[in-house]
């Protein structure tokens, strides 16, 4: 393999997506050989080489746009051309030590012993200082999630956000990263990854019972782009003693396409009477929300379901608002929301302030992970 000062420039722009993604922690969910990004899932990667395929290649179907690394990292990475060579350079010594990837080979299961909590303390201490003193979230709510070992630390100090089925088995995880470093990781600045083998159908999810009820039936669901989402959600607008149905949360790591796999959970859990989809504030959140809505509007008991669009006044997500102390929202049905975002999405319009009730006790109700 050439040496970075040996590869031309026709080399160096051809490099592996694939690996690039990895090296970046850039989520992505694969069939086959194509790769779709998690934060904007009209973005396919094609990972074939052989034929006429001299190197992998990107599409993004929503921007009209493709090509070779190069052009990944001008258009999806938006770095100019000096820069965008200086990238290729520094990630060559790293894309071209990576073994070739084996496309045919079988999708192996999620193994939960590979994400077991790091016994270190200052793994704990780093977690902590990055979800309560960064992203602002209540030290009762992480903790709360600790004990249920829906979130641990993992060996390198980031955060694993636990999936969880029906029967308490853990099925699969989200990572989140704890270190901040835009050189390695981008305009993201840290690592988010889903864990290989988890089962699409399921996702980082608690549930709020009324408490009027015993049954964890869903009436009201929530579904976010993370983890981090949902639950900077619930802290600003949870009640300690909830009423008016069972309430749901769920995160799709990003997509609204994953709506097509929540049919199980509503198989197990129940047809609710409304979906509310709390995207980001951005372009991606309003494609996102759009095809969600599509895919719910192919289901046979769409008639039954009220979609509604929860969006927070300030900053591009809920957690961006939690971060300032903004707990204004916006609730509207999709159809009058969209009469204000067509496609591309428009700016949200500032609501007036609303009184939220006072952050209390966690009423969380599914059991701890089983242990394997």
């Amino acid at each position: 393999m050439p040496t970075t000062k040996e590869m031309t420039l026709d080399e160096l722009c051809n490099q592996s997506i694939q690996g690039y993604l990895d090296l970046k922690g850039i989520p992505y969910d694969q069939q086959g050989p194509y790769l779709r990004l998690k934060d904007h899932d009209s973005l396919v990667v094609d990972t074939r080489i052989g034929g006429s395929h001299t190197n992998e290649t990107f599409f993004w179907n929503s921007q009209g746009i493709g090509g070779n690394l190069y052009h990944f990292l001008r258009n999806y990475e938006n770095l100019d051309k000096v820069a965008t060579i200086a990238e290729l350079k520094a990630v060559a010594p790293q894309l071209s030590n990576r073994p070739l990837p084996n496309i045919q080979a079988t999708r192996k299961p999620y193994q939960p012993k590979k994400w077991q909590a790091s016994q270190d303390s200052r793994k704990m201490g780093q977690m902590l200082n990055y979800l309560q003193n960064v992203r602002k979230l209540d030290p009762v709510l992480v903790h709360a999630l600790a004990e249920r070992n829906l979130v641990r630390p993992l060996s390198n100090g980031d955060a694993f956000f636990a999936w969880v089925d029906n029967k308490g088995q853990e099925v699969g995880g989200d990572v989140q990263g704890t270190r901040i470093n835009y050189n390695q990781f981008g305009k993201r600045g840290t690592r988010k990854m889903i864990a290989r083998g988890s089962r699409s159908q399921w996702g980082f999810h608690f549930n709020v019972r009324d408490n009027r009820r015993k049954d964890l039936s869903c009436d009201k669901l929530y579904l976010f782009e993370s983890p981090i989402d949902a639950l900077s959600f619930f802290q600003m607008n949870g009640l300690k003693v909830p009423e008016g149905g069972n309430r749901h949360f769920v995160s799709l790591n990003g997509a609204g396409s994953k709506v097509k796999t929540l049919l199980p959970y509503l198989a197990e859990y129940g047809i609710p009477k409304e979906i509310h989809l709390g995207f980001d504030r951005d372009e991606a959140g309003i494609n996102g929300v759009y095809k969600a809505v599509d895919l719910i509007n192919q289901w046979n008991f769409r008639n039954t379901v009220t979609v509604y669009v929860d969006q927070p006044a300030t900053g591009k997500d809920w957690n961006d608002a939690l971060k300032v102390g903004d707990h204004r929202k916006q609730v509207q049905t999709f159809k009058e929301w969209a009469k204000e975002h067509p496609q591309p999405g428009q700016q949200v319009s500032r609501p007036e302030q609303q009184q939220q009730p006072a952050w209390g006790q966690l009423p969380f109700d599914q059991p701890k992970v089983r242990q394997r």
